[in-house]
This record gives C-alpha cells, sequence and structure tokens, in this order.
C-alpha cells in the first residue's frame, strides 16, 4: 500500500465531504477520515485511474456513503474499504431536515431538492458499487471533453 496522503481529518455539512481528485499512479489512500451529515456522497472519485484504499474511515448520515467510480480500459482497479464504519441514519439525523432528500443534479446544483438516481425512496445507500468506464465523466481526463 502507498503512504497516505491525507489523515486524521473530518468533514460535515456539505453537499461532497471528500473528492478523491483522479491520480495517475498506482494507490490513492484515505485514513482516518470522518464524513458525517453530507447532503449528496461522504467520499466519492469519479473518473480514478488509481486503486482506492479506505482505511479507518467513518461514514454516516449522508445520502450515499460511499461512491467510487473509474475510468480504465480494463476493470481492474481495485477498491479496499477496511478497518471502517459505513452508517446509515443515526442520532444526528433526528431533525426533519436531516430526513429530507437534498441531492444535486445538474440543474439543481446546490441540492436543493431530491435528484436522486435511487428516488425519494431510498434516504440513504451506505456504499455504491464501484463502476468502471471507459469514457471520462470529467474534463481533463480521457484527452478532455468536448464542452467543460
Amino acid at each position: 500500500f502507498s503512504r497516505p496522503i491525507f489523515l486524521i481529518n473530518e468533514a460535515h455539512g456539505a453537499l461532497f465531504c471528500a473528492f478523491l481528485v483522479p491520480k495517475r499512479g498506482t494507490c490513492w489512500q484515505l485514513s482516518n477520515f470522518v464524513a458525517w451529515k453530507c447532503a449528496h456522497i461522504g467520499i466519492m472519485t469519479i473518473d480514478q485511474m488509481a486503486n482506492v484504499i479506505l482505511d479507518n474511515v467513518t461514514v454516516s448520515d449522508s445520502h450515499m456513503g460511499v461512491s467510487l467510480n473509474y475510468f480504465r480500459s480494463t476493470n481492474n482497479a481495485q477498491s479496499t474499504i477496511m478497518n471502517s464504519r459505513i452508517y446509515g441514519s443515526t442520532a444526528a439525523s433526528s431533525c426533519s431536515d436531516s430526513m429530507a432528500c437534498r441531492t444535486m443534479t445538474k440543474a439543481d446544483t446546490f441540492g436543493t431538492t431530491c435528484g436522486s438516481v435511487f428516488g425519494t425512496e431510498y434516504r440513504r445507500v451506505g456504499v455504491v458499487m464501484p463502476q468502471y468506464l471507459n469514457r471520462a465523466k470529467t474534463c481533463n481526463v480521457d484527452g478532455g471533453l468536448p464542452v467543460c
């Protein structure tokens, strides 16, 4: 495993609590991190090219706890979650505002409504299974998008 770049951090009350920027190389590690009450996603990456290790992370009270998306021509990227805790709703989500879905979409970048890909039936999703894409979703990866 590679040496962690970020460790012993906490984020809460944001749309995204941790965004792992796409990295060329073998490994991206996030250790000793706490993300809670993230309106959209606790820990995420898009167009990731390195393997991702989440070690000793805690995610709770977020619409999606962990969402890892890879850009690779093959599906040989690895996601490892170890020594971690991923909770749905805890006592921190007892007020009525915490029970309302507030996820962002292209049309609602502030997350004032529920634009969840899971629909309004699911308030919390712990881990979204990794996606392996052969085309990038972001600029500056895969030669860039036609419009950024």
